[in-house]
């Protein structure tokens, strides 16, 4: 049984924003794709608990930033389920970069759902198949939800379409994070990087419906803000997160240069 789980990566062109470097949202894909390769080794992979009449979701998440690599970088990535936390199944994350310096630390809550009755049940059920790795840390905080915020102002509206649906048909966490980073305009883009990233995927969002995107502008606060994605109908929150921005620095120079 493999406790960590290690695996090399690459920044796609489609990882990669309009200067070259890597988005936030694609961060989202690695950590799905490093969880559930995972998950598969160790016979808890979505084929194995679709067996048992559940399925994975990801519920929460925070990503901590020293920098973000570029287009055509080699990384590399390093997971491990730590913990057992109510219902969660919490997995940490380091992402490192070509010369072997962390440039992203994160910790995912994950739950598994009945699908007949789509509600949460508790990750005890496959206990003995994961390897909680209690003495190993990326980041040390736990799941909470956001306050509601009565000051958030509209940024805009989405309906959901067929390409934003995934095996599951629904939206799933990277789309998310691609309208939250949305929220935001180019300039801002060009001029600032994602610091940390703390985001609850409170709902799913299906084909048709239409989600309302909120932000409260904490710019002069320590550069941080609260973006929200509501659906248009009910008014309930979708999805929440807290974005901390920094200036961007230049391009890191090459390992040895």
């Amino acid at each position: 049984m493999e406790a960590v789980f290690e695996c090399p990566l690459r920044v796609q062109a489609h990882d990669a924003d309009s200067i070259g470097r890597l988005k936030v949202n694609s961060m989202f894909n690695y950590i799905q794709d490093m969880a559930s390769a995972h998950a598969e080794s160790l016979g808890v992979g979505l084929g194995d608990v679709l067996r048992r009449g559940m399925f994975w979701v990801l519920s929460w998440a925070r990503l901590e930033f020293t920098s973000l690599p570029r287009f055509g970088e080699e990384l590399r990535g390093r997971t491990w389920p730590k913990r057992e936390q109510k219902l969660f199944s919490i997995r940490d994350f380091l992402f490192l970069d070509r010369c072997g310096e962390v440039f992203c630390r994160a910790t995912t809550a994950w739950m598994l759902v009945d699908i007949q009755r789509k509600k949460a049940v508790s990750a005890r059920c496959i206990r003995d198949s994961i390897p909680y790795q209690g003495h190993e840390s990326a980041l040390d905080c736990l799941p909470e939800k956001f306050c509601p915020r009565e000051d958030a102002e509209d940024v805009y509206t989405r309906r959901i379409r067929y390409s934003d649906l995934d095996v599951n048909r629904h939206v799933n966490n990277a789309r998310y994070v691609e309208y939250l980073t949305d929220c935001f305009g180019l300039e801002h883009h060009r001029r600032h990087m994602v610091k940390s990233i703390t985001v609850s995927f409170v709902s799913e969002a299906k084909f048709g419906d239409e989600i309302r995107f909120r932000m409260c502008n904490g710019m002069e606060k320590g550069f941080t803000c609260f973006v929200e994605g509501c659906d248009n109908e009910a008014g309930t929150p979708v999805v929440q997160a807290s974005i901390e921005w920094a200036p961007l620095e230049p391009p890191r120079p090459l390992c040895g240069k």
